[in-house]
């Protein structure tokens, strides 16, 4: 029942995957809308997370609580062992398919990270019915679930707080620092100077302000131009980005240098003409 429950889960945050690539290809490209409706895919991940630490969590009360004199038969233990090679595969395959992808789609590294856990917990699972069994020894089960749940826990309890930043703020520092790192490379390649940026992570995707140094004395068309041909070189070259603010700020005219003649002080000036005198 459990394993069904997750199942059903990782299918919603497939659906929040296509629902959020459907918003982004319409609205960005068809209307001039904001975009907090992607952060469903953060909330479908948020889901999985906290799904996979109650479930986690019931395998070690299960554990402990158990009280059953005998072991739980071998053959029992062949279904965790067949579900870890396919939560496997899974894995392999997501992570491939991902790594070939210009996005970081959110939910599918969640389900990506949430894998690797099934595959530790059910295959270590497994292999101690196995050992329990040929041992007649109840207590490897226990001893086994009890090693590997607190590190299963201790990952999904990261990835839900990871994912809790995109809900209530405005993204993961390091994602939002990553996108700035790359604002600046690509303008500083074209000669422009980013003084200030601001980026907002909805998941999948983001959007940023940002400010930018240019010329006191260019005409305001000129600038604007500059800024328009700046954010779409910055949306094409960043997927993330699905819209981008550039904000021209004209840099500081400093006056030009003078050379003063160097002039006596009025205290030498007069004591040069008592001397004289």
């Amino acid at each position: 029942m459990f394993e069904a429950l997750v199942w059903s889960i990782e299918a919603i945050a497939f659906s929040s995957v296509a629902y959020a690539l459907h918003i982004a290809s319409t609205r960005t490209v068809a209307r001039r809308e904001r975009y907090e409706v992607l952060r469903a895919e953060a909330l479908a991940s948020l889901t999985v997370a906290v799904v996979g630490i109650i479930v986690s969590g019931f395998y070690m009360y299960k554990a402990v609580a158990r009280r059953e004199a005998e072991p739980t038969p071998w053959w029992l233990g062949l279904y965790p062992l067949v579900s870890a090679m396919v939560s496997f595969y899974l894995e392999r395959l997501l992570h491939s398919r991902a790594r070939g992808l210009e996005v970081r789609l959110v939910a599918v590294r969640a389900i990506t990270s949430k894998l690797r856990y099934d595959v530790l917990i059910e295959a270590l699972g497994g292999l101690a019915i196995i050992l329990g069994y040929l041992a007649r020894e109840p207590l490897v089960e226990t001893a086994a679930v009890l090693i590997v749940s607190p590190y299963v826990l201790y990952g999904l309890a990261s990835l839900a707080l990871e994912h809790l930043e995109y809900l209530v703020g405005p993204g993961p520092f390091r994602e939002r620092r990553r996108i700035g790192q790359a604002i600046r490379r690509i303008a500083l390649s074209r000669g422009v100077r980013v003084v200030k940026a601001r980026v907002e992570s909805y998941g999948t995707f983001a959007e940023a302000e940002i400010w930018v140094e240019m010329p006191g004395d260019i005409p305001l068309s000129e600038a604007h131009e500059r800024a328009r041909s700046l954010a779409r070189d910055l949306i094409h070259s960043i997927p993330d980005l699905l819209r981008v603010v550039v904000v021209p700020v004209p840099s500081q005219v400093l006056p030009r240098r003078r050379s003063y003649s160097r002039r006596p002080a009025p205290m030498a000036r007069a004591n040069r003409r008592t001397l004289e005198s």
